[in-house]
């Protein structure tokens, strides 16, 4: 990823009201999107964020449904 993170959910429905959270190395919370349809794809800015590795993180109102670890390069 440079300036933005495409996210695909292949067998998951993901909820309107669902969050997407950008999590460093640390555990530290470094950016939140919402999920604002209910699209299988995603498209999330992540241009202002240092180069290096992150955790992407997807909850819902069931509580965390998908963690992904990446690298912004």
């Amino acid at each position: 990823a440079s300036d933005v993170l495409n996210v695909y959910f292949e067998s998951l429905s993901p909820h309107p009201d669902g969050v997407f959270t950008v999590y460093n190395l640390q555990g530290q919370a470094v950016h939140s999107f919402n999920a604002t349809s209910s699209g299988i794809t995603y498209i999330l800015q992540v241009a202002d964020l240092p180069q290096g590795m992150y955790l992407l993180e997807y909850t819902d109102g069931a509580g965390v449904r998908m963690s992904k670890k990446w690298v912004k390069g």
